[in-house]
């Protein structure tokens, strides 16, 4: 399978809200990379990043990066 620029740039640089949240977390508690570093390749605020993480920390659902939402129309349970 060939390597490409823009398959990278769609790890690195991911589009979708979780993800990105998963590849913070994932840089910051496994590879131990610092919120400084992280935030300048997601094109964050030092702070932001310090939020996601903080933020998982205190409610580690791995599963939220994960949920695909599903098709058709969303109704509202009362």
């Amino acid at each position: 399978m060939a390597r490409s620029p823009e398959l990278a740039r769609l790890i690195q640089q991911p589009d979708l809200p979780a993800q990105r949240h998963y590849e913070i977390c994932r840089s910051y508690f496994h590879e131990a990379i610092t919120a400084d570093e992280i935030a300048q390749p997601f094109q964050l605020h030092v702070g932001s990043v310090r939020a996601i993480v903080r933020d998982f920390a205190r409610d580690p659902d791995v599963n939220a990066f994960f949920a695909a939402s599903r098709p058709g129309r969303k109704t509202l349970v009362l």
